[in-house]
Parts: structure tokens; sequence; C-alpha cells
């Protein structure tokens, strides 16, 4: 230790003095200004990393209320608010309802992969950088076929301009997709193309049709049975959900443009399936098989499942002709499915799962399974009674309808397969087929009616 009289006037004293009294501050305070790194060099050193530490808390309590979200939403769900303005199907209500579905057509609710699901923010993050959205998806195709359905039931030309201007959007002069066609879920909108085409309003609508059916018949990858799978990176799994978006397409684009390829594709697709997909206990669909085993994936008698699979059948049977030699298979599936699903039938409302004992009610599943019902009623499918079961559908659907025409207790998107959130609420999937249940169903009770009319007249004739 140095000692250092006060009167001790030497240079080295002097020195020492100052170094004694300013012990960490810069030598030449003329040239370097004293800074606390200079004076303390530890102290930057745990300033960073309390500053990392307080960062990294704060990454994890977000990441973990991103996480705890979906669960509490879990928690708290519950069936879509009861107040409605109708208990059954009017002129008032199919009217708003059809206008709720075209201006759901024209700007389409963000509900796809985000509040309309149980995964986590961070999750659909990931899922939106790796699968964008799209405006050519399942969900808009569902939309579109209600509005072509009230057109086709009613001689109502309403909401085809909104469909035009739709498909428009999708392509340009040429019949081109604006955007990389890759999915089968992009492909389901063929159908509302053609339907275009047939109407001769373009021939750009038949280019896209050309389009899609190539990507499906020569680009999309199969399986070692030569059917389409879902996704390109699983080869074997086949979904219930392509026979609904591909099978009606690709039946109808074989019958207007003379492709006896695309005619034979959807066939199989529905063939193999009703093979391999169907629960032989139950007479209900698998959400999946596996191609090669056959063995099936996921719980029979997922309510829109058997929905994609009953209009996959139903508007497939639409644009076959009669004399084809699966017809007969085809239209007995689509009777056996109406059998099938009639025992799980409640207050006009089938569950998410039907083999849930009181499951919560899915109004999309309900929607689908009962304008197939109707598309099959009319093509002499399915035996006239069961006509109730879908007028009681209806019914049910339109009490979860809001007074805006908005229909309500969907079950939300889909995760994969067995994965099914417990959520519910308005989703494109329930509005499009709503009304295509309302306008095949207030047509059919129509002509009912008119002949009904047309026979106590022609009775009344005969006693004169």
């Amino acid at each position: 230790m140095t000692t250092i009289r006060a009167n001790d006037d030497t240079p080295a004293a002097d020195s020492a003095i100052r170094d004694a009294s300013t012990p960490c501050q810069a030598q030449n305070p003329e040239t370097e200004k004293p800074s606390i790194s200079n004076a303390c060099p530890h102290i930057p050193s745990i300033k960073r990393w309390k500053a990392a530490c307080t960062l990294i808390s704060v990454a994890l309590a977000l990441l973990l209320f991103l996480e705890i979200a979906p669960i509490a939403r879990k928690l708290t769900a519950h069936t879509w608010p009861s107040k409605h303005p109708w208990r059954e199907l009017n002129s008032d209500s199919f009217q708003i309802i059809r206008q709720a579905t075209i201006t759901q057509l024209e700007d389409p609710p963000q509900i796809l992969r985000s509040s309309a699901n149980d995964a986590s923010r961070l999750e659909r993050g990931i899922r939106s950088i790796l699968r964008p959205d799209d405006a050519n998806f399942w969900p808009t195709a569902c939309l579109a076929l209600g509005i072509q359905a009230a057109i086709a039931s009613n001689a109502d030309e309403t909401g085809l301009q909104e469909i035009r201007t739709y498909c428009d959007s999708l392509v340009d002069e040429t019949g081109t997709f604006r955007r990389q066609v890759n999915t089968v879920d992009q492909c389901m909108i063929g159908y509302t193309m053609l339907d275009l085409y047939e109407k001769g309003l373009g021939s750009r609508y038949r280019f896209a049709a050309d389009n899609l059916a190539g990507f499906l018949l020569h680009k999309h990858i199969r399986s070692r049975s030569q059917c389409l799978p879902y996704r390109s990176g699983a080869p074997e799994a086949m979904l219930v959900d392509t026979l609904g978006m591909i099978c009606p397409f690709l039946a109808r684009y074989g019958r207007t443009l003379s492709s006896p390829e695309a005619v034979d594709l959807a066939v199989r697709q529905l063939a193999e399936f009703l093979q391999y997909g169907i629960d032989v206990k139950t007479g209900l669909p698998h959400h999946a098989y596996r191609a090669g085993d056959g063995a099936g994936y996921g719980p029979p008698g997922w309510s829109r499942g058997v929905g994609w699979l009953a209009i996959g059948l139903a508007e497939t049977l639409r644009h076959l002709p009669r004399e084809h030699k699966d017809y007969a298979q085809l239209s007995q599936a689509l009777s056996a499915l109406a059998r099938a699903v009639e025992p799980y039938q409640k207050d006009g409302l089938w569950p998410w799962s039907m083999l849930i004992p009181n499951g919560t009610t899915d109004t999309s599943g309900t929607a689908m399974i009962a304008y197939a019902m109707e598309v099959g009623m009319d093509l002499g499918c399915i035996d006239p009674r069961y006509s109730h079961i879908s007028e009681q559908a209806l019914n049910g659907i339109i009490r979860h309808t809001d007074q805006n025409g908005v229909v309500g207790q969907a079950l939300a998107e889909c995760q994969g397969v067995g994965h099914y959130p417990n959520l519910f609420g308005p989703a494109p999937w329930a509005q499009g087929p709503t009304l295509a249940l309302a306008a095949t169903l207030q047509h059919r009770m129509s002509r009912d009616g008119n002949n009904a009319r047309r026979t106590d007249s022609a009775t009344r004739h005969d006693k004169q």
C-alpha cells in the first residue's frame, strides 16, 4: 500500500495524489471524456445481460399469451348467439341470406385461418408464410356455388355480375390464373367457370377451366392407384374433402368439353373412396384413407366430411350420363348415405361429429348434406320421403342465422385429419351451401305446389 504525505511536493507524489483521487478516470481529461465504461468496465456487460434477459422475458411472455389464448377460447366456446329474427325460411329471409352471400363473395371475411380456428397466433403466422392467403380457395368457391344455385333455381340473375367480377379477379383475359394453381382447393372454382362459359359469357372462362383441368389431369401428383391426393406432400392420404372440390368440376368439364379422361378421373376418385373410405358399421365416411392398403384415417362421421362426400356424389351425378357404367353405383351410394345420416339429425341439424352423443351442431355440414339430398331427390337418386329431412335442416340453420343473413354455428376450418377445432361461428363454407339449399328447396316446393294445383285442376275438370 502506498502512503502519501501531505507535504510531499515531488512530481511522483502529485501523480499519486491524482491517481488516488480519481482511480477510474481517464488519465488525460483534455483528450478523453470521463465515461462509465472507462470508469467501471464491468458495468456495460451487466447492462447488456439485463437488457437481453428483459427482452427474452418479454418474448417468452408474449409467446405464452399467444399459446394460451386459443386454450381460453376453447374453455369459453359457446354456440352462436340465439337472438335471430326467423324460425323458418320465407321470401324476406331468403333475399337477405342471398345478399349476405354476395357481400361475402365481394369481400371475403378474414376468418379462414385466424379467428375461425383454435390454432395459436404464432402457428397461424407461420402457416400464413408457408401458405399465403389466396382469393381463389374453396371457401369462396362455396359462396359462388350458393349464388349459382340461387340463379339456377329462381331464374333470377341477382349475383351473376358479382360472380363474374370475382372470377375476373382470378384470371386475365386469356383465362390464365393470376396466381399459380398448385392445390386441389383452388380447382373447386372451375365448376363456376364452366357455368359462366355455358351461359355464353366469354371464352376466358373456358380457358380458365382448361387450365384447372390440365393441372388436375396432367400435373398434380397421383397415388399408386392413379387418384389425386389432397396434398402433394402426402401422396397416399386420400381426403374426403377432395371429392366435393374436384369431382363435380371434372364431371362437368368432361361432359361440356368432351373429355372422357376428366369423367373417368372423377368417377375413379369417388369409387375408390366408396371402396376404402367408408366405415362398414355406420356407413359414414372416414376423413381419409391411405391409398394402397385402404386404412381409414380420422373418426367416421365428421359431418362436413359427410357433406363433401354427399356433394361430390350429387353434383357428379348431375353431369354424368345415366348410361355411364358407374352411374348406378354412385346413385346407390348417395341413397345409402342419406339413410346412414338420418338417425343422427337432431332438431334439424347434424352435430359436427355424428358419433359423439350430444355433440355441438354444425351448420356447415348440415347445409352440405341437405343440399346434396335436394339434388339427389331432383335426380331421382334419393327417395322423396327424405324431403322432410332437408326441410328440417334448413329450418334448423335459419335459427342460427342473424338479421343480416349471416349463417353462424359453423365448425371452424379443420387443421388436419382428426384435428377439429372446438370453435363455431359464421363461415363461407356454411353461408354458400345454405343459400344453395334454400334455393333448391324453395324451387322444389314451388314446383310441387304447381304440380299439385295442376292435378287438382285436372281432377275438377274431369268431374265436370
